[in-house]
């Protein structure tokens, strides 16, 4: 106990001597004179910040340390070989999208690539019956991992607090059901993790970037796979029993991914284009609560619908497809009911001033509803009845 202690501490000021490190190369390169690590890895989050964006650099590398830790390596097959690999696209796109900001399209490639060789490798693993729903429902549920997890990067700290929330839950069902590999990779993921929140809580130094929120979303979605088939080949759990269980940690990322993509279509919007309306942005503007009473609120919220729903399932009192059902529903209608007035607040009057500027409206004049449209882009052209009077006064004066 002692010897573990001591590599946990020491692991914990590994990793935050490293965020440390990064934040001090940056302040010194502005100081004094740019490096090539300056120009090409301290790269700001916004004009109006002096927060870096890259770290989702040093926690992926915690990520990879962890997961190579937390095995032997006789034990690598494929599905190991292809995380890596998928962590490893990940970490390519992230840099990319932070320094360049990639289109919406070419993030979602990267990430359907990523998620897909992870999957097909998952897949592989199953009983032939039921390899290809298998492979279907792990890309799914991916996807939502991934981007769930970007999603709720969206105030400082608030990427730290969740996913110790999550890292609680895969702890609880890893140490209840006996599966050390997974409970050894859980304690060592929360060291980069923790390091990382002394330096992106309110006013944050360091911020994830892409990276970081993808990586996250990556692992906790390969932890979800690996207790899946521990507890198909291990334990002799079904299937469906099985798959409920291993996803309820991921029903947080889940329920953000699916109420943002639902509003947005509502909306009349792209549920790619992002918006200022998630659950967190509305505490913060329109309730006026601080950064970090907003990141508390919602973390202890996650937290008291995930400790029970995890009893639930472990002592076996409801089924787990309820449990996991149910947490899913209990989210979505609860973040529903704090954020609908702030949702579709201007519905009303929206619809009143479309019908009077359409009893206005006027031959030739086209009204529209740019509530529907992320950006765009107004011209205006003189019309020909102009352009042959302008033609008309000029002959008159050479005339």
């Amino acid at each position: 106990m002692p010897d573990f202690l001591f590599l946990f501490f020491m692991g914990f000021f590994l990793f935050a001597f490293v965020y440390g490190l990064y934040s001090l190369i940056h302040y010194c390169g502005n100081q004094y004179n740019k490096n090539v690590f300056t120009i090409y890895f301290c790269i700001k989050g916004s004009k109006s910040s002096n927060a870096l964006l890259l770290g989702g650099l040093p926690l992926s590398l915690g990520i990879f340390i962890a997961y190579f830790l937390s095995r032997p390596l006789e034990l690598f097959s494929a599905p190991e070989m292809a995380f890596s690999l998928s962590l490893g696209l990940i970490v390519l796109y992230g840099y990319f999208d932070d320094r360049y900001e990639l289109r919406s399209l070419v993030k979602l490639t990267f990430q359907k690539l990523s998620v897909f060789i992870f999957s097909l490798a998952v897949a592989s693993q199953i009983d032939g019956n039921l390899s290809s729903f298998a492979f279907v429902a792990i890309f799914i549920f991916g996807m939502g991992a991934v981007n769930g997890a970007n999603l709720l990067d969206g105030i400082d700290s608030l990427t730290v607090k969740t996913s110790s929330v999550v890292l609680a839950c895969y702890a609880f069902f890893s140490i209840g059901y006996g599966y050390e590999n997974l409970a050894t990779l859980t304690i060592l993921l929360f060291l980069p993790i923790a390091a990382f929140y002394f330096f992106n809580r309110p006013p944050a130094e360091i911020h994830l970037g892409e990276i970081g929120g993808a990586a996250l979303g990556l692992t906790f979605f390969m932890m979800s796979c690996s207790l899946y088939l521990f507890l198909v080949s291990e334990l002799g759990h079904s299937p469906i029993q099985a798959m409920f269980t291993s996803i309820l940690p991921l029903s947080i990322y889940g329920t953000e991914v699916f109420v943002s993509f639902s509003r947005r279509v509502l909306r009349g919007g792209s549920p790619f284009c992002g918006d200022q309306l998630h659950a967190h942005h509305i505490l913060r503007n329109d309730y006026k609560l601080s950064v970090k009473a907003t990141s508390n609120i919602i973390s202890i919220f996650f937290l008291s619908v995930i400790v029970p729903a995890s009893l639930l399932i472990y002592y076996d009192l409801t089924p787990s497809y309820l449990v996991a059902i149910g947490t899913f529903l209990l989210l979505s209608c609860c973040q529903y009911l704090l954020c609908r007035h702030s949702w579709f607040k201007n519905k009303a009057s929206q619809v009143i001033m479309k019908d009077f500027l359409r009893s206005l409206q006027k031959d030739k004049v086209t009204l529209i509803d740019t509530s529907i449209s992320q950006k765009f882009t107004l011209s205006i052209k003189e019309s020909d009845h102009q352009n042959e009077d302008n033609n008309d006064k000029k002959d008159q004066g050479a005339a």
